[in-house]
């Protein structure tokens, strides 16, 4: 099955089962197309690969070569970057909020 037809729990499970590599997935994510599927993956990944995806999307280049995986989408790079940009502005939030929850 094509990679752009599956939902986001087949990716991982094939991620998971050693089909994909993490580079491999990481291409893929950023050959999708919508913004709910994006996200929904995006939430869905293990941290270990979101952390290695924000530095490849905060390194990417519009004309870098990528070899044995599909070519990324600007769109879709330019989504998870503002996603991550999102994330992080929310975390010091997060944390302030969650730390004034315990002292009460």
């Amino acid at each position: 099955m094509s990679p752009q037809l599956m939902n986001p729990e087949q990716l991982l499970q094939r991620y998971e089962e050693g089909r994909l590599t993490a580079t491999g997935l990481i291409l893929t994510v950023l050959s999708l197309s919508g913004k709910q599927r994006l996200t929904r993956l995006l939430q869905a990944l293990p941290e270990d690969i979101r952390e290695q995806l924000k530095v490849f999307v905060d390194n990417y280049r519009p004309r870098m070569r990528v070899f044995r995986g599909p070519r990324p989408k600007i769109q879709a790079v330019r989504f998870v970057r503002a996603w991550f940009d999102h994330a992080d502005g929310l975390a010091p939030a997060l944390r302030k909020r969650d730390l004034g929850r315990r002292g009460t």
